[in-house]
């Protein structure tokens, strides 16, 4: 399987999922001992509802991943 990224402390993953209601893409697996919050798509719509500097928070690191992907496809 081909490494996409490596996160830390802080880090998001699935976050399309949760965007779109499809299942996620990717696997996802922890080198060390992780703790992650899940949630549902319906918690996440709310919350982004209720605190939408978090979905601008967000947008910084979905466009670099963007970024990096649209790269890798050009190499």
């Amino acid at each position: 399987p081909q490494s996409l990224a490596i996160l830390g402390p802080g880090d998001f993953f699935g976050e399309m999922a949760l965007f779109e209601g499809f299942p996620r893409n990717a696997t996802v697996r922890a080198v060390d001992d992780a703790e992650c919050l899940a949630m549902t798509r319906w918690d996440f719509t709310a919350e982004m509802k209720n605190h939408p500097e978090i979905a601008v928070a967000m947008l910084p690191v979905l466009v670099r991943r963007l970024r990096t992907v649209e790269a890798h496809l050009t190499e």
